[in-house]
């Protein structure tokens, strides 16, 4: 079903954006963990693949990294915090 497929990378940009507003504006600072892949996927009715893609893409950005703490979970980077990506 091809429609499904749109309609899901339709989506990924969407969390892209909300995630990366919600890190410049300071609700998800450095020590808060994002979500883990699997409420995001149920959240935004996409799946795990997508948002782990999404999570990527923010990485990439420098918005956030990976740290071990309970398992691997993402936080937003300290750089972004401390000002050093815009």
């Amino acid at each position: 079903m091809p429609n499904a497929h749109l309609a899901e990378r339709a989506k990924a940009p969407r969390v892209y954006l909300y995630l990366r507003n919600q890190i410049f504006d300071e609700r998800l600072s450095d020590g808060k963990s994002l979500p883990r892949e699997q409420r995001l996927a149920e959240s935004y009715r996409i799946s795990r693949v997508t948002v782990r893609k999404t999570l990527i893409a923010l990485r990439d950005a420098g918005l956030i990294e990976k740290r071990a703490r309970k398992g691997r979970q993402w936080e937003p980077s300290i750089d972004h915090a401390e000002g050093g990506t815009t």
